[in-house]
């Protein structure tokens, strides 16, 4: 599952399942996470999914806000988002999880056996 977690004080408050291709977030009604923050721009950001919901990436794009979004405290105008990144908009706080990240392919481990001894090589 992918989601957006917004933190309140480091501390989950919400959580945003990136279950559409396309998740609005701003302070105007329309928006599918709307902010109460003054600070935040009417449409602020966008973010996208793009491929097979199985192994999509994920991109947040900056609406030309009046504030900016960051990614782990970079302005960003587009970026791709990975597990554990923290977004913030305005005063809001997020972090994106991905839990697909985990479920990377096994790596392959060569076996040397030599007498006494095992060597495993990657």
């Amino acid at each position: 599952m992918v989601r957006l977690v917004q933190l309140l004080d480091g501390v989950p408050a919400k959580r945003f399942p990136l279950d559409k291709e396309r998740l609005t977030i701003g302070r105007g009604p329309g928006n599918d996470i709307e902010l109460d923050d003054l600070s935040v721009s009417i449409r602020h950001a966008v973010i996208e999914r793009i491929g097979d919901p199985e192994t999509a990436e994920y991109h947040i794009r900056d609406l030309e806000s009046t504030n900016g979004t960051y990614v782990n405290e970079e302005p960003i105008s587009c970026r791709r988002l990975h597990n554990r990144d923290i977004i913030r908009i305005g005063w809001t706080h997020f972090e994106f999880i991905d839990e697909r990240a985990g479920q990377e392919k096994t790596m392959k481990i060569r076996k040397t056996w030599l007498p006494g001894v095992f060597i495993s090589k990657k």
